[in-house]
Order: C-alpha cells, then structure tokens, then sequence
C-alpha cells in the first residue's frame, strides 16, 4: 500500500525524518525548524516521543508541524509493519492541574488527544481507523478497521 495523498491539516511542514529498526523497536528521527530533536519511538505495540528537551515544554509554537510529521511517520511505519498501534496522549500541566486525579484525566481528552485525533481523521489510509479506549480516553490505538483493538486474545 503507498500513500500518495497526504493532506495536510493546518500546517504545512512535514519535517524529513530518518529511521531504523527491526519492526520490534523502530525508531524515527527529525529535526524540527527550530533545531529541537524528536524521537518517535515503536516498541511492544506502543508509540512513544520525545524530544531533545526532555521533560519541558519547548514553546516554540510549532505543534501542527510537530503532529504532522509524526502522524506521517505513523502512516510510514503502517505501511511497513502489521498489527496495531497504542498511544497514550498524557496530559499537559495545565491539564493535570486541573483535572487533579489520574482517574479524571482518563475522563477527558487531553488536547494531545484531539489534535492528533484530528490529524490522523485526515491522513490515516483509507483501511485504517483508531479507537479510544472505554478506561481512559486519552488510550489511542491505530488498526485496520476490520480488527478489534483491545481484544485481550
């Protein structure tokens, strides 16, 4: 399957990205038009980034580009892998303040959540859907449509 069309939703950046891996641990990297590094990393079904930052929000203003270029390299690894993948969209500062308990943050969907929700309704290939979890919303899992995500089998 080759995607052709990517659209591009209210950014205009996709940053080029390196990777390697063995499908068990891939791992993407890019560079951001701001020199911050990003490491988007698939290992054990799961998604995970970060950046050369660490912990702090960078504050550069540059998250539709960001989020862009990670949902590309999710339709990449996509086409060159063959089972799902989980995400966990963790909350904001802000987010955990005002939310207080872990079990209310697992109420409300974070904006991680709903940017990339957004981002993935415009570019996942037409085969694809995700599903967020009933235990906690922020739980994302990207599968083919025919397939049931949280299956424990």
């Amino acid at each position: 399957m080759m995607i052709t069309n990517f659209k591009i939703f209210e950014a205009n950046i996709i940053y080029p990205f390196t990777s390697y891996g063995d499908g068990e641990e891939t791992v993407y990297n890019f560079t951001n038009q701001y020199g911050t590094e990003y490491k988007v990393t698939f290992q054990d079904y799961l998604l995970t980034y970060s950046t050369s930052k660490k912990l702090e929000q960078t504050n550069e203003h540059d998250v539709y580009n960001i989020l862009n270029t990670v949902t590309k390299i999710i339709v990449d690894f996509l086409e060159n892998n063959d089972y799902p993948i989980y995400m966990n969209n963790i909350p904001s500062d802000k987010e955990i303040e005002k939310y207080k308990t872990l079990d209310n943050q697992r109420k409300h969907k974070t904006i991680r959540t709903k940017l990339m929700s957004k981002f993935l309704d415009k570019n996942l290939p037409e085969d694809y859907t995700y599903t967020t979890s009933e235990d906690d919303v922020n739980l994302m899992v990207v599968h083919l449509k025919n397939e049931e995500p949280f299956n424990d089998n």
